[in-house]
């Protein structure tokens, strides 16, 4: 399985929205845990993690599949032990609103923009019950308004 999910990754003419799509497919659980784990997220903030990731591939167009995809990048994250985040879930959660905000920030369909405050509130207590440093919210809502 390493080998394919290297193939998968530095094959430059597969195409990122099919890749998604089959990494999505609940059948190649085991596959996307091992693309997952070829990236280096040791020492990333979440959102460059998450960057990384999706450099090589689009996330899928069904919600099932996406939660699929980032439940396993949580899990591969967190367990590089990321300073900030307590818990497998926070990663999660967090995952989901920096593609959220990502959206927010450079969908043109969005009239009223995201302030950084408004991130920060909308991932209160989402650490274990504990809410995120919010120097560390600011440079992820500003990593990703630019």
């Amino acid at each position: 399985m390493p080998a394919l999910a290297r193939f998968l990754r530095v094959t430059p003419s597969i195409s990122k929205k099919g890749l998604g799509q089959y990494l999505g497919h609940q059948q190649n659980i085991d596959v996307l845990k091992e693309v997952m784990l070829t990236f280096e997220f040791r020492g990333k903030r979440i959102d460059e993690a998450l960057r990384l990731m999706l450099e090589s591939f689009r996330l899928p167009g069904e919600s099932q599949q996406i939660e699929r995809v980032m439940e396993t990048f949580a899990s591969v994250y967190f367990s590089t032990k990321p300073k900030y985040l307590a818990t497998q879930d926070a990663a999660f959660v967090m995952s989901y609103s920096i593609i959220m905000l990502n959206t927010d920030q450079h969908n043109p369909q969005v009239k009223n923009r995201m302030k950084v405050e408004d991130f920060i509130r909308n991932n209160r207590g989402i650490n274990n019950g504990v809410d995120l440093d919010h120097d560390f919210l600011r440079e992820i809502y500003k990593s990703i308004k630019e």
